[in-house]
């Protein structure tokens, strides 16, 4: 929904730069939900969700100028909120912690400059069996543990990376992306940077992607995960992804494996993730997604595993409007286990975990504009 005047009103900046062959759009989503988590230790917790919904809560504002001939610039500024308290996404220093970039398209392709999604976080959309849902239980487009962790170059995953230039073009039904993020460390052209490339070849039945990212992480001083590594160095992180869909009738079915790497100064911390899932429309308005996603994880401490089981359905009230209910049961084995409340794994508990298990229910709805 175009809300030119809107978004003109909120960023006074903006005023006096759009003109006729300019169009500036605000848009978001806003979803709740209630969630019942049972924890490793049998201890009950309800709460209204905020960042393992159906979709993450967002506003943005997207801008697009023809330039003719084809051509157009364009720029998108998003940022996330919590929908329970109103507070935004707590990223500390990002006013738009989501997505901040300007880009042209050109006959060539496109050229994005900022903080943008990676090719990584393409790759693996294409293929989740969540479909980018939940992402808060589903691991997916967190991508990693290792590059998780504080660095010069990237924040929270492979999902989203700084002052990275990124590269897009589309031949039929194959798009291939490209990207290189500064490291912005002094006499260190590589420290700190981060170099990927993917693919993805969708069609109406079926759909293939592939993608590398090469990370060069600050080595990590404290954390003995990664060998409590003293040299004040930067060392590679490497990242595979792979998957592919077949769609037939209402039925998707989804497979896919991704693999990371981190050296350090002790055993290379690493992390291997197989998932398989399925997506039938009941209705045009009621489908049921399920998936099953297998997590590996090797570091200094020794092996890891993590088997999340997800169960979903949505029923669309409108094209905007959707409510939801996803269901999700985890079994942990190994000295990793989750200490946060979604359950992704942290490395920081010592204990080692036998057939310790963890359940969620959530209810919600979610509402785009």
């Amino acid at each position: 929904m175009k809300k030119s005047l809107l978004a003109l009103a909120v960023f006074g900046s903006f005023a006096g730069v759009a003109s006729a062959q300019t169009s500036v759009v605000l848009y978001g989503i806003i979803d709740a939900a209630v969630r019942r988590d049972v924890g490793l230790d049998d201890s009950t917790k309800l709460s209204m969700r905020n960042g393992s919904n159906m979709n993450s809560n967002r506003i943005g504002f997207r801008g697009t100028e023809d330039l003719g001939g084809g051509m157009n610039a364009h720029f998108v500024l998003e940022s996330g909120f919590y929908s329970g308290t109103g507070q935004q996404t707590p990223v500390t220093g990002f006013a738009f912690d989501r997505l901040a970039f300007v880009g042209v398209t050109t006959g060539f392709g496109t050229l994005d400059m900022g903080r943008v999604y990676g090719p990584a976080f393409y790759a693996a959309l294409s293929s989740d069996p969540m479909e980018a849902h939940f992402t808060g239980v589903d691991p997916l487009l967190r991508n990693s543990v290792s590059a998780s962790q504080s660095s010069t170059n990237t924040t929270l995953s492979n999902t989203r990376t700084d002052n990275a230039l990124l590269y897009t073009n589309k031949f039929g039904d194959l798009t291939v992306r490209a990207m290189y993020a500064f490291g912005e460390v002094a006499n260190g052209a590589n420290s700190g940077s981060t170099k990927a490339v993917g693919a993805v070849y969708q069609n109406a039945n079926f759909s293939l992607d592939a993608a590398y990212t090469r990370k060069s992480i600050s080595a990590d001083n404290s954390n003995p995960a990664y060998g409590n590594d003293v040299v004040a160095a930067y060392r590679p992180a490497n990242y595979y992804t792979v998957g592919g869909t077949y769609t037939l009738g209402g039925l998707r079915a989804s497979l896919g494996y991704s693999k990371e790497s981190r050296e350090t100064a002790a055993k290379d911390h690493n992390e291997r993730v197989l998932w398989a899932g399925l997506r039938y429309n009941l209705t045009p308005l009621l489908a049921v997604s399920s998936g099953y996603f297998k997590e590996d994880l090797s570091s200094n401490r020794g092996a890891s595993r993590k088997d999340l089981y997800m169960l979903a359905a949505t029923y669309a009230l409108s094209k905007r409007t959707s409510l939801f209910v996803e269901m999700d049961h985890s079994n942990f084995r190994g000295p990793e286990y989750p200490s946060d409340p979604i359950g992704q794994f942290v490395v920081v508990a010592p204990a080692t975990l036998a057939g310790a298990t963890r359940n969620g229910t959530m209810v919600g709805v979610s509402h785009a504009f």
